[in-house]
């Protein structure tokens, strides 16, 4: 069981982040012991895997669905 406050976000996330220029497609896969999102899109050159374990800003790649799930 998942926190639905923390599925959403990640599911946002993936939504928020996607790029849209792109033909690749979002991924929701449910296996029995974890939940993976996969979202096809490239990290901005400011945040690396290390950065996004700790607080940081928000590149969305899309503001304007941002603004609508805010």
């Amino acid at each position: 069981d998942y926190p639905l406050e923390a599925l959403r976000e990640a599911v946002i996330n993936a939504l928020i982040h996607k790029d849209y220029l792109s033909t690749a497609e979002i991924q929701i896969k449910i296996y029995d012991d974890r939940l993976w999102i996969w979202n096809p899109g490239k990290l901005p050159k400011q945040l690396t895997i290390e950065s996004l374990k700790r607080e940081h800003s928000s590149f969305p790649k899309n503001p304007l669905l941002l603004s609508v799930f805010r």
